[in-house]
Parts: structure tokens; C-alpha cells; sequence
């Protein structure tokens, strides 16, 4: 049973004795499941979060979304903190706010323009405590007049294979004998008619000696 898909089951009992009459009778009992703190914090699917470049060493904290599907009596205060062995403290400041949310900013003002992965962990101090390691992704990028972030259209170019180099190659053939097929016809069909013209004007000699 899990709480977090059904929190309330209906259980049907039947009671019969084992009499020649085999009477029975039937209840209902409601079965209501009292959450534990089995769910670690996660962020959101597909959450980031943006700075435009260049950094101005003054940027606001963006605000860290997180979900947890536990009760909230769990985890009133949730706990943030870089993951061990990272140097992204160097780079960017991590602050918690009202015990639930965190926000992020930029400590390092000369960040280039990219994208960054930084691990966090994030513990619901429930009980038991559990603790989430995630990969918060922020992109400082280029923006535009309104403040969102511009995104550049990315080609790719990949070298051909062998079997696109096969199949440019058979079109450009096909092509080429398709033409060559037409021209042939049109000359076929110019000779025909050339000859059905000499053919039409041609005199018969025996028509010249009764002139003569």
C-alpha cells in the first residue's frame, strides 16, 4: 500500500459459522493509512533557472522549486547545501529562506555564458530524515529586451554516411537517365519525322521519263 496513490481502503469482511445453518454477516472497515516520510525532495521535471550574461555581480537569487509528496508536517524546514567534493561554492551563493525554499545566485561575476550543473542536496529533516541529491541546471545566457533568456537555433553538422553518399549518388544518376531518356526520344522522334518528310516529297522516276 502506498499512501501517496490511495490513502483511504475499503475492506469487506464476511463472518460465517461453521453450523449446519452457516449463518453469516458482513462488514465494512475503512482503513485510513497514516503517512511516513519515505519520499526524498526532488526538484520539478525539466526545472532550471537563468541569469543573463554579462553577470553584474548584484543578481537577485532565484528561488529553488521543490517537490516532495509526503505530508508537510515532514519536512517544515527543509536543509540545502552543496554536495560534498564540488567546488561550485566558488562560483555561486546558496542561501534559505522561510525554512521551505532556497535561492541561488551568482558569487563569481566573470561566469561565462553556458550552462551549469550544480549539485545540491536537499534534506527534508523528516523522520526518518531523507535527503535528495539533485542537479540543478542554470543557464546564463544572452538576453533579450524583456529579460528572458535568447536561444540561438543550433545546426548540426554531421559528416555523411555511407549510405546518404549511396543515395545522393542513385538520385543524381536517376536524374542524369531520366535526362539523357528524354533527349534520346526527342531525337528519335525528330529523325522519324525528318524521314516521313523526305518520303512525302520524293518523285517517282518513271513520273520523269513520261514528262521527257
Amino acid at each position: 500500500m502506498d499512501r501517496e496513490t490511495e490513502r483511504t481502503y475499503m475492506v469487506q469482511i464476511v463472518a460465517t459459522e461453521e453450523t449446519k445453518e452457516s449463518r453469516s454477516s458482513t462488514a465494512q472497515v475503512i482503513i485510513h493509512l497514516r503517512d511516513v516520510n519515505d519520499n526524498p525532495p526532488a526538484l520539478p521535471e525539466d526545472f532550471s533557472l537563468f541569469f543573463c550574461h554579462p553577470l553584474q555581480g548584484n543578481e537577485d537569487g532565484k528561488m529553488i522549486q521543490v517537490v516532495d509528496p509526503d505530508e508537510h508536517s515532514h519536512y517544515q524546514r527543509f536543509t540545502y547545501a552543496f554536495l560534498e567534493g564540488s567546488t561550485v561554492q566558488h562560483d555561486w551563493n546558496l542561501s534559505k529562506i522561510e525554512g521551505k525554499h532556497a535561492y541561488i545566485a551568482p558569487k563569481n561575476r566573470n561566469l561565462e555564458s553556458r550552462i551549469y550543473e550544480i549539485p545540491i542536496e536537499i534534506n527534508d529533516n523528516g523522520n526518518p530524515p531523507l535527503a535528495g541529491h539533485v542537479i540543478l541546471k542554470v543557464n546564463i545566457c544572452q538576453c533579450v529586451d524583456d529579460g528572458s533568456c535568447f536561444r540561438d537555433i543550433q545546426w548540426t553538422h554531421q559528416p555523411p554516411t555511407v549510405a546518404m553518399a549511396v543515395g545522393i549518388l542513385v538520385a543524381v544518376l536517376l536524374v542524369i537517365g531520366i535526362i539523357l531518356g528524354i533527349v534520346f526520344f526527342h531525337l528519335k522522334r525528330k529523325k522519324q519525322k525528318e524521314q516521313e518528310t523526305k518520303t512525302a516529297t520524293a518523285v517517282d522516276p518513271s513520273e520523269v521519263r513520261n514528262l521527257m
